[in-house]
């Protein structure tokens, strides 16, 4: 099973807060809640920061195609994680969000794009995303 939204911390936060106030005040349920808490502390943590916030595209040369230079890159890096990511419709709906993840270097979490392969994504983007 995937999870494609991404919750803040503070939204944890927040639900843990909510749970505390209706839940009892025994012994059991104290340590419940401490075990809770330390879970969405260290799932936090494991977020990937961004590795290169300063990606600027390079997309002077050819134009690129979604067939033969965007659908590899999916096929290659990110289709282990988003098995939604398989044609062109699927990954042209959420194009905006893979754009900016790309650019930001939160994805792929498991890994990182090489410069060429970055470019071939955000230029295919940037043109329209073609169904070519």
């Amino acid at each position: 099973m995937t999870f494609q939204k991404e919750y803040s911390f503070s939204t944890f936060l927040k639900i843990v807060s909510f749970i505390v106030c209706i839940e009892t005040k025994s012994k059991t349920m104290n340590k419940t809640m401490f075990g809770l808490i330390v879970c969405i502390v260290i799932l936090g943590a494991c977020s990937k920061s961004s590795t290169n916030p300063s990606f600027t595209p390079d997309c002077s040369g050819a134009v690129k195609s979604f067939k033969n230079d965007a659908l590899p890159v999916f096929q290659s890096s990110c289709d282990g994680c988003h098995s939604n990511f398989s044609n062109y419709s699927q990954i042209s709906a959420d194009k905006s969000s893979i754009r900016s993840k790309i650019v930001d270097g939160s994805m792929p979490q498991n890994g990182s794009l090489s410069t060429a392969q970055k470019n071939n994504v955000v230029c295919w983007i940037d043109n329209g995303a073609p169904n070519n």
